[in-house]
């Protein structure tokens, strides 16, 4: 655990430093301009899928055996699951393609997506590959790339965002336009927006929106006697107009840290930031995941900040 956490602080935070490098004779060269840049793939009608950058060779980030809801492998690194973290790449215009995933030439060859990107020195980015595979199906299968500004985050604060790419959320409920909550209750109970009194934090959300990072109280656990239950949040999606929900999520708690033990991000963790990503079930009968939890709409959440350092 302690070198999975280093190896996501140092890529969570890379563009924040310099990216040096030495000559032959220990000199220091001119720092990379580079950006920040994670993949995940949310088709749900095929299988794997590979993703590179295919007009640059350094600062090139790749991710193989992408499945549906995963960021895959990256630079064929497993990553015990979680999902993907922010690598480096050349700042500029990119080429990037997208490859089905597979054993044998004719399979790894085939193109599913060819795009191009400019991505500004310093900052982080995020590519969704979603949409459909199949022939006649829409909408077609693309690439939402969005920058992932942070606002400021106080002292006492976590930042989340809400971004919808459910084209459908069939077959939990017919709108793909919800309102979203986000609050301290049990999964089954209505939503009441804690942290935006009675309404909704983000209202009518339509496909393809990203909203902007809303700041919340971070809710650290509670020390010695006597014990206080503490109240984490959860994310709770209904009808446009409605208190019904029909998903919710409960955010990472994470673990503050210590002068010996770096924090883990979450919502008892100030300096989080965090996107929740509406996404739709897999197809029934392709190549995506078959088991019970992709036959629904889900809820991912993706950590876009880590809190700040408390050890060396």
């Amino acid at each position: 655990m302690k070198l999975s956490l280093v190896g996501a602080y140092c890529l969570l935070a890379f563009s924040t430093a310099a990216c040096f490098k030495s000559d032959a004779g220990g000199g220091i060269l001119a720092a990379d301009s580079v950006a920040g840049m994670r993949y995940i793939n949310l088709v749900p009608d095929t299988g794997a899928v590979d993703f590179r950058v295919v007009d640059v060779v350094g600062n090139a980030p790749n991710a193989e055996q992408a499945t549906f809801r995963s960021g895959g492998l990256v630079y064929g690194v497993p990553n015990n699951g979680f999902l993907p973290v922010y690598t480096a790449v050349a700042a500029g215009t990119r080429q990037i393609r997208v490859f089905m995933n597979g054993g044998t030439p004719t399979v790894s060859s085939t193109i599913l997506l060819d795009t191009t990107f400019t991505f500004v020195s310093g900052q982080n980015y995020t590519f969704f590959l979603y949409g459909y595979s199949r022939t006649g199906a829409t909408p077609k299968i693309q690439a939402l790339i969005t920058q992932d500004v942070i606002p400021t985050i106080g002292a006492t604060q976590f930042a989340v965002r809400v971004v919808d790419l459910a084209n459908t959320l069939a077959p939990t409920f017919g709108a793909a336009t919800p309102d979203v909550f986000v609050d301290t209750l049990p999964a089954a109970t209505t939503p009441v927006g804690v942290a935006n009194a009675t309404t909704a934090a983000f209202t009518n959300v339509n496909l393809l929106e990203v909203r902007p990072y809303s700041l919340l109280t971070a809710r650290p656990a509670a020390a010695g006697p006597p014990a206080v239950t503490n109240l984490d949040y959860r994310v709770a999606f209904a009808a446009t107009g409605t208190k019904t929900p029909f998903l919710t999520v409960n955010l990472p708690t994470g673990t503050v840290g210590t002068s010996t033990t770096n924090p883990l991000p979450g919502n008892r963790v100030a300096g989080t930031a965090m996107t929740v990503v509406l996404v739709p079930r897999s197809v029934a009968g392709s190549q995506a995941p078959q088991t019970a939890a992709f036959l629904a709409p889900a809820a991912l959440v993706l950590i876009d900040r880590l809190p700040p350092r408390t050890a060396p």
